[in-house]
């Protein structure tokens, strides 16, 4: 007993747990890489199904190549994709949410751990309203980008869609931060104006603090000053509206126009060119059926039978031709579009000619 009790006390389990392993240089895993991978977390505190959360974002990004979806731990997920224009689309469509939980991407690099990465920021489009003339550049984007947290990319498409003062382009953001609302502008001659913005896809955020993630009534702020009335410094005006809802655009509106004529009188040109182009083609019409009339009247008188002879004949069918060429060419003008109405006012002077030519 006496042995037993001493082997105890010399046995020292936590000095045998502290001693160092020395396991070596590791070695490469040869058979995978992190190209076209993603890391994520979602901005919640909430538990998230895994198995609803990757159905939704498989049936949502539907890639090209597919996509294979794992858990990490902490959290954390693992996005795999298999084409280099599946991983640019997921990353320039971002940010994107499951159960309106923002989700955290990023894209890994080689030599990265999926583990270590800080997943502390988000890429967002975000529109900006209100921009004085002439200062719609990429200079003054890179600057509002860089405002916003990092510059990524200034979409020109913007203007050329006829929103000649927004400013559409995504930039890096901390989520730790409060989102902006706005921008003072000074101005040449001494004024100042406020550039408004507005962020796409965005999600819960607070009106409160203005961070993401989390909504007024679960605000920190509220547990710090329980008895403070807390007055919302943000709105759901920052919240811009979904491209997909936006007005279908009119195949009859000119998108820009050209330089250095002001957009009133490039309107007031377009009408006057419509008006004098206008085609008046019910004279025409009314013509020919007056003229094949006094054929058919003519004919009664000369032949008293009312008997046509073949050159009566072949002026009636003379005219009914016009009248359906110029049936058909009211269509086309009308009704097809601008490329066809000016191919059928062509084609209604030649009509013109030919019908004044048959008189």
């Amino acid at each position: 007993m006496a042995d037993v009790e001493k082997d105890l006390a010399n046995l020292a389990i936590a000095d045998a747990e502290e001693d160092i392993l020395q396991l070596g240089v590791p070695e490469a895993i040869s058979n995978f890489s992190f190209k076209n991978c993603f890391v994520g977390s979602f901005l919640t505190s909430s538990v998230i199904n895994f198995q609803s959360m990757r159905s939704t974002l498989a049936n949502v990004w539907h890639p090209i190549g597919g996509i294979s979806i794992s858990e990490l731990g902490d959290g954390r997920f693992l996005f795999r994709l298999y084409y280099v224009v599946d991983a640019e689309r997921i990353e320039r469509g971002g940010p994107w949410n499951f159960n309106n939980h923002l989700l955290i991407l990023h894209r890994l690099v080689e030599g990265e751990d999926p583990m270590e990465v800080p997943l502390t920021h988000i890429s967002i489009w975000v529109l900006i309203h209100n921009l004085p003339h002439g200062f719609m550049s990429e200079a003054v984007a890179r600057i509002m980008g860089n405002f916003l947290g990092s510059f990524l990319e200034y979409d020109v498409t913007t203007i050329q869609k006829g929103h000649s003062r927004i400013m559409r382009i995504r930039a890096r953001i901390d989520i730790g931060q409060p989102i902006k609302r706005r921008r003072k502008i000074g101005l040449p001659n001494g004024n100042h104006s406020y550039a408004r913005f507005e962020y796409e896809k965005l999600t819960l955020f607070c009106f409160i603090c203005g961070l993401l993630g989390h909504g007024e009534s679960f605000c920190p702020l509220r547990a710090l000053h329980p008895s403070r009335i807390f007055t919302f410094e943000w709105d759901a005006s920052l919240r811009a509206p979904s491209r997909r809802n936006a007005t279908p655009k009119s195949r009859w509106l000119i998108e820009q126009s050209p330089a250095g004529v002001p957009e009133v009188q490039m309107t007031q040109r377009v009408n006057q060119v419509a008006q004098s182009t206008r085609p008046n083609i019910t004279p025409l019409i009314s013509g020919g059926i007056r003229i094949i009339g006094e054929q058919i009247e003519q004919s009664h008188v000369n032949h008293g039978s009312g008997q046509l002879l073949p050159g009566d004949m072949e002026t009636i069918i003379m005219g009914s031709q016009h009248l359906i060429l110029l049936m058909g060419l009211f269509w086309m003008i009308f009704r097809v579009g601008p490329r066809a109405h000016r191919t059928g006012l062509r084609l209604l002077d030649l009509a013109q000619f030919g019908f004044i030519q048959t008189q």
